[in-house]
Parts: structure tokens; C-alpha cells; sequence
């Protein structure tokens, strides 16, 4: 059964691949050749420090200071799609602006194949090397639910999510003030999937709480071409989609949500 959703919580959707080996050709001063071939769709460009390149540690190991290199953004007008590069990584973000949802099959993943072609072309026309080969990629889901009438703190987290019912009734007179969860999965021999469900209070003055559902998979490769990997973004999410509905409640997902079911 295919799914979509007319009213998703989804807030962010990442994309990405990491390299086998850093691009070592690709220098900052490359960036506005680079541009010029996405400014037309991403027109703004800012500057951030690298990702972390060991996925594994969380360490970021820069050998030689005098070699390094900046993440760069390629932003769109509305600030919904950013582009991020950097010397081992590729990754393209959804952010929730005032666009609506690019579902995956017909917005979000040909939004990536695009950006990332033209990445590869630059890297063998400009710096005339080889196309990277890719030991990572990355499929992540942020779902938020804000202050509502199903859901109004940590304490009616189990109207969302049924099977943390145990978990968040508080103790005695004392309620649940906040949830952190993590859990790891392994979906295979070279895949896992990473769930977390937490709660945060909102930036602004209103100080309102949300409730925060994170689901990432990364899949690891040995030095393979991007065409390889397609396969496996489709099976990463159709078994994150499974997740979303296996875990949350029926109920929401048709009231609030409004799921409805497609043809093949």
C-alpha cells in the first residue's frame, strides 16, 4: 500500500551522500564556478563549518589547517532547499517555509539526483578529475508537532506516539516534564536506523512546547557510483515511512494528518 499525507508534520527532510575519498581538487575559490550553474534555483550562498567526517566517533579529523575548507550553502529564495557542499559530502535539505511538502518520489529525491548531476558535472569539467565515489548515504525525516489539542506537553505524548504510554504517565504527583529517546536499529548488514522522539520548548517568547520525531538511516557502501545508491533511498523510505505509521496514532494520522491512500 503506497501513502502520502495532505498535512504532514514533517519540518525537515536531508538527503546526502558522504565520499570514499575528499575531493582534495575542489578549493573555495571553485565555489562561485560552482554557483554560477546553481544560482539560478538557489540564488543565496553562505558560508559553515564542515560537517563531521567520521559519522562513527563524531570527531572531525583535519590534518593540515592550511587545507581547509568551508561547508557551503546554496540556498533558494524561499529558504525551503539548501544545497551543502563540502569536500566529502553532499547533501541536499527540505525545510518547511511557506512551500508545501516535496513528497520524496516526486519532489525531494529528483530534487537531489538534480543538484547532484550537476555536481558531477562540474567536478569532471572544471577540475578534471573523476566523479567521487560514495561510502555513505543518508535519509533523515524531523517531524514536529506543536502545541495542539491532541498533544499540549511531554504528558500527552502517548495520544502521538501509544506505545510510550508506560513511559509518560510521571510518577506519583510528579508528571513528565520532558522526553529524550534514542533508539538504534540495524536494518541490515550495512544499513541501521536511527529513531528519536524528544520534546523542546519553542525559541520564541511563547515558549511553547513540541514534541520532535527524528528518524535517520545511513547505508554504507564500498566506493560505489551514485546510480548504485538509488535503490537504496527507495527502500530507506519506504521503511521510514513504515516506521511513521506503525508508531504513531491511527487516529491522528487520518484526523490531523490526512492520510490518504494511492494507487500503484
Amino acid at each position: 500500500m503506497k501513502v502520502r499525507f495532505k498535512n504532514p508534520p514533517i519540518t525537515e527532510l536531508v538527503i546526502g551522500v558522504r565520499f570514499e575519498e575528499p575531493i582534495n581538487a575542489l578549493r573555495s575559490e571553485h565555489i562561485g564556478l560552482l554557483w554560477s550553474r546553481y544560482r539560478d534555483q538557489l540564488p543565496g550562498v553562505q558560508q559553515r563549518e564542515p560537517m563531521q567526517t567520521n559519522l562513527e566517533t563524531g570527531l572531525r579529523q583535519i590534518h593540515d589547517p592550511t587545507d581547509y575548507m568551508p561547508r557551503y550553502w546554496f540556498v533558494s529564495g524561499d529558504e525551503a532547499s539548501v544545497v551543502q557542499v563540502q569536500r566529502d559530502a553532499f547533501y541536499y535539505n527540505w525545510r518547511r517555509r511557506s512551500s508545501s511538502y516535496p513528497h520524496f518520489s516526486t519532489g525531494a529525491k529528483p530534487n537531489f539526483d538534480r543538484y547532484y548531476e550537476t555536481f558531477e558535472s562540474f567536478i569532471e569539467e572544471e577540475l578534471d578529475t573523476n566523479k567521487p565515489s560514495i561510502s555513505t548515504c543518508e535519509l533523515a525525516y524531523v517531524d514536529v508537532v506543536e502545541s495542539c489539542k491532541y498533544w499540549r506537553g511531554p504528558q500527552d505524548t502517548a495520544n502521538v506516539i501509544p506505545l510510550l504510554k508506560d513511559s509518560v504517565e510521571g510518577v506519583g504527583d510528579n508528571p513528565l516534564s520532558s522526553i529524550n529517546s534514542v533508539s538504534q536499529y540495524r536494518l541490515s548488514s550495512s544499513s541501521q536506523l536511527e529513531v528519536s522522539i524528544r520534546t523542546a520548548e519553542s525559541r520564541d517568547e511563547s515558549k511553547l512546547q513540541k514534541l520532535i520525531l527524528q528518524f535517520r538511516a545511513r547505508g554504507h557502501f564500498e566506493a560505489v557510483d551514485k546510480s548504485d545508491t538509488d535503490g537504496w533511498f527507495v527502500e530507506a523510505h519506504h521503511t521510514i515511512l513504515q516506521w511513521f505509521l506503525d508508531i504513531t496514532s491511527k487516529e491522528i494520522q487520518c484526523k490531523h494528518w490526512e492520510i490518504e491512500e494511492l494507487s500503484d
